[in-house]
């Protein structure tokens, strides 16, 4: 199954593909696990923002890329069955 977690737009805007992670308990708790690793790291989504597309800005993520990527590295690796 193909899962679409980051959306990285041609503008440089990166967005947490939140809305579309509800269909399973798994895919939401997949979400919410995504939501506070990205919080954790600084880029300070608003709770709000759960259920949504949020864009963060090329200024607001690519400093933090490379925190971004083994946040969703730690959250792949125990799914990979899923």
């Amino acid at each position: 199954m193909l899962i679409k977690i980051l959306i990285l737009l041609c503008s440089g805007m990166l967005s947490p593909n939140f809305g579309w992670l509800n269909k399973t308990d798994v895919a939401e708790a997949f979400r919410n696990d995504l939501f506070t690793k990205l919080n954790e790291i600084g880029l300070n989504i608003d709770r709000t923002e759960i259920e949504k597309y949020p864009n963060l800005t090329p200024q607001e993520w690519v400093t933090k890329a490379k925190q971004i990527i083994s946040a969703v590295q730690t959250l792949i690796e125990p799914n990979k069955s899923v």
